[in-house]
């Protein structure tokens, strides 16, 4: 019977190989925390107005605490990267997002779980964003495209594996979900043993009299950045949406269980896989980014894995 090795290069492309090198399998596992930011907390949502005694509606505020802060901190966590190194910023975003994540657990204060929430959405301004861009200082070009693609596609993987154990988890205790997040912690040290700082990261904000503030304000007025801003973020407000209300529409509307709330999740979040391991490949097969990119956006395919890096110094 013919036989053929089936290897990560023959699923991903050429590039394939980074999978292999031990740094990036640092960055792949500190990424698994942020995605389930608030992947994981949407098939729950509905069960949790009880433990916490607040209406359906307030219960939002547990996903908007965690989408705000980023908003903000987001540059001021590229800033720091820059002035102390991409480690520190991202082995302490990982322990106080565990903090964050675990401490929900121990408290039926709705007022205390907001504020955890907060903590956690602290926390992810100095995960996603770094990783993203110590990938970039790494890979160049196709293989960095390659990367970036794993990356995504890890982040898919994540959604559609933790969310339904999620959902099956809550009808044991409201509180076990959320003891998932103590992952953090062991990620945390296995970055710290891992993750060799790049070399060639930007030092340009570093070298700032004002602190990097006036070199990021200028290059998000550049209409390419600009353009790259507004692309990312208006597909997440469907999607964020959809993860606030899911468990809600699912439990009441067609009366389903935390568990199937999970499964929607995990569903769309296989899709997002399958596209981001195939970031490289696509990408190596046009001269520019652009057509790729744009297409990614008119189709709602994976555009986050295939954009153009933003450093966190500079563009």
């Amino acid at each position: 019977m013919y036989h053929q090795d089936v290897s990560v290069e023959s699923l991903v492309g050429e590039n394939g190989d980074v999978l292999y090198e031990r740094r990036f399998q640092a960055l792949l596992a500190a990424n698994l925390l942020a995605p389930l930011g608030i992947t994981l907390v949407s098939p729950l949502l509905d069960t949790l107005s009880g433990p916490f005694g607040v209406s359906t509606a307030r219960l939002g505020l547990l996903v908007s605490a965690y989408t705000a802060p980023p908003i903000l901190l987001i540059p001021v966590a590229g800033i720091l990267a820059d002035r102390v190194g991409r480690k520190p910023i991202l082995v302490s975003g990982l322990v106080l997002f565990g903090i964050g994540g675990v401490g929900i657990s121990f408290t039926t204060d709705f007022r205390v779980a907001v504020a955890l929430r907060l903590l956690q959405g602290i926390a992810f301004a100095g995960l996603t964003t770094i990783i993203v861009t110590s990938i970039g200082d790494v890979y160049v070009e196709a293989r960095e495209a390659t990367a970036q693609g794993l990356r995504f596609m890890s982040s898919g993987v994540y959604q559609a594996i933790f969310p339904p154990i999620a959902g099956a988890l809550v009808a044991v205790a409201w509180q076990a979900p959320f003891l998932i997040y103590a992952m953090a912690f062991p990620v945390a040290g296995l970055v710290y043993l891992w993750f060799e700082e790049p070399l060639n990261r930007t030092t340009d904000a570093a070298d700032d009299p004002d602190g990097g503030v006036r070199p990021v304000l200028s290059l998000v007025a550049r209409p390419r950045v600009l353009s790259l801003v507004v692309g990312r973020g208006l597909p997440m407000l469907p999607w964020v949406g959809f993860l606030t209300y899911n468990s809600l529409i699912v439990a009441r509307g067609v009366g389903g269980s935390p568990a199937e709330a999970g499964i929607l999740v995990a569903v769309n979040s296989t899709g997002l896989a399958i596209g981001g391991s195939q970031a490289g490949r696509i990408t190596a097969r046009f001269d520019s980014r652009l057509w790729p990119l744009a297409t990614a956006n008119y189709t709602g395919a994976s555009s986050p894995a295939l954009r153009p890096r933003i450093s966190a110094g500079g563009w």
